[in-house]
């Protein structure tokens, strides 16, 4: 056959149970890549998360901010309370690729 090249010769195994006729046993010569599994840190932003933060950040009063004195702690409080505020609303997820996944399959559609 024109297919030699990707399998060995096959193999000739007795009949199972009552059946007159033997079963043949195709091996690949090639073997399969592993589906390597590599993870990845996302962080899905939904719509109901965006309007929540949202929510949030128009109605915060910002008092860690505007009472700190100088402008070194001012923009510390501000990145803190903010990091805070996306971690809260937007947690992270870890999700998993395949290396056998479709092209299309990115780490969002699977978060």
């Amino acid at each position: 056959t024109n297919v030699s090249s990707f399998y060995n010769s096959p193999l000739t195994a007795p009949p199972v149970g009552r059946s007159d006729h033997n079963c043949v046993i195709l091996s690949s010569k090639h073997r399969q890549t592993p589906n390597a599994i590599h993870k990845k840190v996302v962080r899905p932003m939904r719509d109901s998360d965006s309007r929540a933060f949202g929510s949030w950040i128009t109605t915060h009063p910002w008092d860690e901010v505007l009472q700190a004195t100088s402008v070194e702690t001012k923009c510390n409080a501000f990145y803190s309370t903010l990091t805070c505020a996306v971690n809260k609303y937007f947690p992270t997820k870890v999700v998993s690729l395949h290396c056998r996944d479709k092209p299309w399959v990115t780490p969002s559609i699977k978060a």
